[in-house]
Formats: structure tokens, C-alpha cells, sequence
């Protein structure tokens, strides 16, 4: 009798034990859909959701953004007897993660009175003050002219992901490379600064005629990039930057709603001056 008691006993502690750890289980489980309302969750699972491409793909995708920045730049093309004169003939547009253009901008700085007022930094000021936000992690940064010192430190502080550039600027150019150059092993030199900015020169045959034109002007001694930017010759190359944009013809059937989107951004892209929200 008391050793059936005994193993009745054990039987109950047993069920009791186990009753205990499903209890746990359930709790678990239950607090997870919680856990994930939560702001810091919710951002996560946006950056999860950021669609991965070929690299092919992502090539073509890439001279699309281009080639809409370099038409939104000519949509409103500057000469030397612009008046009133908006500034140099330079744009960028802005595309998030899931791949949408979110923003554009063009060089103000004439109109302005203001020489921090390049498409860049104008892009990114403009873009957050409207979405209320400061963390650029996901996105791209698609501009006609090689980022200054000005403009990469606002990407550098931005979080943006990566910056494809339309044309090589000799002079004021490689400065995100070098803010991401690791020189601590020199004397006095330094660690790369926090959050590099991968920056990448468009694959696109319209940069390439770019800089080959410019690299021309430099040589029969022509100085100022900016300058060369007013002339009729750089203006042709960007009419033949639209001219490839509209008729554009997608390799990658992911990449037709890209360019459907694109073409649609660039009609509602005003040519005229259009000062900073605030």
C-alpha cells in the first residue's frame, strides 16, 4: 500500500512539474506579439522587409535613379544669363529601402544667398524636416555630381546607406573616401570616421561622357567644374541623359515598376525653384 502511494506521489509531482512549464511556455508566447508592437520592433521589421536584388539588378536600377537625377536637373538647366540665377546645374534624389524616390533636390545656392544650400544637403534637411526623423540607414543618395566635404558629412551623420555619384569631381571629390580612410597605424593618424558611407561612381555611360568632356576642358586649360556645368556642351549630354531615360528598356522585370515610378516622379518634378520646407 505505501509503495503505491508512494508511486501516486511521484505521478502527481511529475504532472505538477510539467503543468508548471507549460505555464511558462504560454507566458512566453504570449508576451512575444507584445514585445513586437513596440516602436523599436516595429523599425526592425521594416529594415527586415528591405527587398534583396541581384547585383545585375541592382546595376540597371541604379541608372535608372541616375538618369532621373540627371533629368531633374535639366528640367530646370542653368546658364550664365539665367535670371534669376537658382544656382549650379546639380541634383540628387533620395531613394528609401523598399526602393521608392521619397525626395529631390536641386543647387540653390545663387537664389539663396547661401552657399550650403547644394542639392544634397538641401535633399536631406528638406526630406527630414517633412518625415520627422533622423536616421537614414536604408537609403541612397543618387546625385549628378560627386559629394563635397559639406554633403558627405551630412550623409555621414544621416546614416545614409550609400551614395552613387553621376560625374567625378577632380577637386572637391572623395570625401566620403576619405572619412572612411583607416589611417591609425600612421603617425598622428586616425581611426575611420563612425558610420561610413559607401560612395560608388555610376556604371552609366552619361557619367562616363561627362567626365571625358570635362577632362578635355581641364586640358585646353579650362578651370571650375561648376563652370563647365553652364556650357552648351555639358547641356547636350544631359538631353541625351533624358532621351535614354524615356526610352529606357528594362533587362530585369523587377525593375519595370522602377522605372514605370521613375518616369511618373520626374512629370511631377517642377522646373522652377522651390525654397526648403521649414
Amino acid at each position: 500500500m505505501f509503495k503505491s502511494l508512494r508511486k501516486f506521489g511521484n505521478l502527481f509531482f511529475v504532472s505538477i512539474y510539467i503543468l508548471l512549464l507549460s505555464s511558462c511556455a504560454t507566458i512566453d508566447q504570449g508576451h512575444q506579439p507584445v514585445y513586437q508592437q513596440s516602436a523599436n520592433s516595429q523599425e526592425i521589421a521594416k529594415a527586415s522587409e528591405v527587398p534583396q536584388i541581384a547585383e545585375a539588378a541592382q546595376e540597371e536600377r541604379d541608372d535608372i535613379y541616375m538618369l532621373l537625377a540627371y533629368a531633374i536637373v535639366l528640367k530646370d538647366w542653368q546658364t550664365d544669363s539665367s535670371d534669376p540665377a537658382r544656382g549650379h546645374n546639380i541634383g540628387s534624389i533620395l531613394v528609401d529601402g523598399a526602393g521608392k524616390v521619397v525626395f529631390w533636390a536641386r543647387n540653390a545656392n545663387k537664389i539663396t544667398g547661401n552657399g550650403t544650400q547644394h542639392g544634397e544637403v538641401r535633399l536631406i534637411r528638406n526630406y527630414l524636416t517633412n518625415v520627422k526623423t533622423y536616421d537614414l540607414k536604408d537609403h541612397v543618395v543618387y546625385t549628378t555630381l560627386e559629394p563635397c566635404a559639406m554633403c558627405s558629412g551630412m550623409m555621414v551623420m544621416t546614416n545614409i546607406k550609400r551614395t552613387v555619384y553621376g560625374q567625378t569631381d577632380p577637386d572637391f571629390g572623395k570625401a566620403l573616401e576619405r572619412l572612411c580612410w583607416d589611417s591609425h597605424t600612421l603617425p598622428n593618424g586616425f581611426q575611420p570616421y563612425p558610420r561610413c558611407v559607401k560612395s560608388e561612381t555610376s556604371k552609366n555611360i552619361i557619367r562616363q561622357r561627362l567626365d571625358q568632356a570635362y577632362g578635355k576642358y581641364q586640358q585646353s586649360g579650362g578651370k571650375g567644374i561648376t563652370k563647365w556645368l553652364l556650357s552648351a556642351e555639358a547641356k547636350e549630354i544631359y538631353q541625351n541623359a533624358l532621351k535614354m531615360f524615356l526610352n529606357y528598356q528594362v533587362k530585369y522585370p523587377e525593375n519595370i515598376p522602377i522605372l514605370e515610378r521613375a518616369r511618373e516622379y520626374h512629370d511631377k518634378v517642377p522646373s522652377e525653384y522651390v525654397p526648403l520646407t521649414d
